[in-house]
């Protein structure tokens, strides 16, 4: 059974690392990555199973730039 979006979040914040929501695999291969003024998709596939997935990153805060 597939981890929930909620369960494969927390997965990956844990561990560090993009795993694969179905067989939880850290064999990814990055895909496409779009970018929005406030919120980014990336495509993923599982080398292990073959399951391909997207991920959404969103505009969090900001940080003063190096001077």
């Amino acid at each position: 059974m597939a981890l929930s979006s909620d369960d494969w979040k927390q997965k990956v914040v844990e561990q560090g690392l993009t795993i694969c929501p179905v067989c939880e695999s850290s064999k990814i291969t990055y895909g496409a990555c779009g970018v929005g003024a406030f919120l980014v998709r990336q495509e993923y596939v599982c080398e292990a199973c073959g399951h391909e997935f997207e991920a959404l990153f969103t505009l969090l805060g900001c940080y003063a730039a190096r001077e």
